[in-house]
């Protein structure tokens, strides 16, 4: 009996120091898919910031609390505030090029596709 404990106790540190390295690797980009740089900019600022899909309930939803107010220019919402998160400053060009290229990025719609 003691020599599973000691096994599972060994995987259980192994795999948590797996993928707590992870963490220190970069975060994912979940805007893959988007074909402009500039939009793919802001995507990983906000997942470098901490901010993460399907947590907007929580106030740290990548696109809700992040990518929207960023690309509509408003105020981080009250929600994600409390959370401790703070909005990324990101340049007005860059911004305003990811619009120019991609007008319904970060609205919930899809992304541009190429002619």
């Amino acid at each position: 009996m003691a020599i599973f404990r000691a096994s599972m106790l060994f995987f259980g540190l192994f795999f948590g120091l797996i993928s707590g390295l992870n963490a220190f690797a970069g975060a994912p980009n979940p805007c893959k898919k988007t074909l402009d740089p500039s939009c793919q900019q802001i995507c990983q600022t906000c997942a470098d910031a901490g901010y993460i899909v399907g947590q907007a309930k929580n106030g740290d939803g990548f696109w809700m609390d992040c990518v929207r107010p960023i690309i509509t220019s408003t105020p981080e919402p009250a929600k994600a505030a409390s959370t401790g998160h703070t909005l990324p400053v990101v340049d007005g060009g860059l911004i305003a090029k990811c619009k120019a290229a991609d007008p319904g990025f970060g609205m919930g719609k899809a992304p541009a596709t190429p002619h």
